[in-house]
């Protein structure tokens, strides 16, 4: 199996103005805790679930606001997302998503305080699937559900400044919703992310 190219996705207005107005809202909106905005960005890679294919892709998030901390080792925050997606297939190769989802992160040690602050991450949301299929998967419709499940370690540099890295998987599904349900996976995911 051979494939030549990349396939990025045509950047229409109304993803221009989205993507815009996230980044404003990322760059404006102000809290008080350890770190009120991070970027990042991350790969992905594995074996579809009982399939003999890959998928991979690459993934752009930015988190929009983050919540005062329900407890001092656990904090919620509104993350976006854009992924990029590629099934090794011969069709139904690419598929792009746009999320919003609640990030929930569970910390060993209270943030800020030590200078490695290792987690557990969960997060769930609305996605806009560009396409219904991704290789030999299909969603009845084009809104599903993105989940990721993971974990990492936040470096201190300063107060208010980190670096992220997290480890995980990711899956997209509609919940039974829409007819068919056939959900795809990321079973491995990696990311870097830069707090501020």
């Amino acid at each position: 199996m051979k494939f030549n190219r990349l396939h990025f996705p045509k950047i229409t207005p109304r993803l221009a103005i989205v993507w815009s107005m996230s980044v404003f809202i990322t760059m404006t909106s102000n809290i008080s805790v350890a770190w009120n905005h991070e970027v990042s960005l991350g790969y992905g890679s594995g074996h579809e679930y009982g399939q003999s294919y890959l998928n991979t892709g690459f993934y752009a998030s930015a988190n929009l606001h983050r919540f005062s901390p329900i407890d001092p080792k656990l904090y919620v925050s509104v993350l976006t997302g854009f992924g990029v997606w590629h099934a090794h297939t011969f069709e139904h190769q690419y598929n792009e998503t746009l999320s919003v989802a609640l990030d929930f992160r569970a910390y060993f040690y209270q943030p800020g305080k030590r200078v490695l602050a290792p987690y557990l991450q969960f997060s769930f949301g609305p996605a806009y699937l560009f396409h219904q299929y991704l290789g030999v998967r299909k969603q009845g419709a084009h809104f599903a559900f993105e989940s990721q499940l993971g974990g990492g370690v936040e470096w201190k540099l300063s107060a208010m400044r980190r670096i992220d890295i997290g480890v995980g998987l990711m899956h997209y599904c509609n919940a039974g919703i829409f007819y068919p349900n056939e959900g795809y996976n990321i079973p491995l995911f990696i990311s870097a992310g830069y707090q501020f």
